[in-house]
């Protein structure tokens, strides 16, 4: 039984660290893209204001503008991968603890001499199984929850600091 575990916590292990890697490249992806973005769109503001006649104040205000937009979206963005990231890393830490459990819950079962104690162990096993599926959810909530409200203040604070732009102008 001892190797079943030691294999099946290996792999359980190397899959854990190749969607962490995946996570953690989308992430870099998402902030590379998003800084491409902005300067995409500085450049664009920049035109559009030429050839609109928009000069000075009124076209760095416009610049500036569409930069914090598009900063807004992206932070948020990043804020949302992250969150991804982290819920995706719970995930796998919940299912190894079940992995576990379940290992443990098997060997138990296969030691029980008597029906009664096969029924004993049964039963624990399943309220163990139904507490931790209720532990689960309920920290998979909290963080999805979390993650939320720091996409939330991101963007707002980005909509604050337009808005004190435009009344600036």
């Amino acid at each position: 039984m001892t190797d079943v575990r030691k294999l099946t916590s290996e792999a359980s292990n190397k899959t854990a660290d190749k969607i962490r890697e995946g996570a953690r490249g989308a992430v870099d992806g998402m902030e590379s893209m998003a800084q491409q973005g902005v300067d995409g769109v500085r450049r664009m503001t920049a035109q559009v204001s030429d050839a609109f006649g928009f000069s000075g104040e009124r076209g760095e205000e416009l610049s500036q503008r569409a930069s914090k937009n598009v900063e807004s979206i992206t932070d948020t963005g990043t804020v949302l991968m992250r969150g991804l990231e982290e819920l995706s890393r719970e995930w796998i830490n919940l299912s190894q603890e079940r992995l576990q459990r379940n290992i443990q819950a098997m060997s138990k079962l296969a030691n029980c001499r008597t029906v009664q104690d096969f029924f004993t162990v049964q039963t624990e096993v399943v309220r163990d199984h139904m507490e931790q599926a209720i532990d689960g959810s309920r920290r998979i909530a909290e963080r999805s929850v979390q993650v939320a409200n720091e996409a939330t203040k991101a963007l707002t604070a980005q909509v604050r600091s337009t808005e004190s732009l435009r009344r600036a102008a």
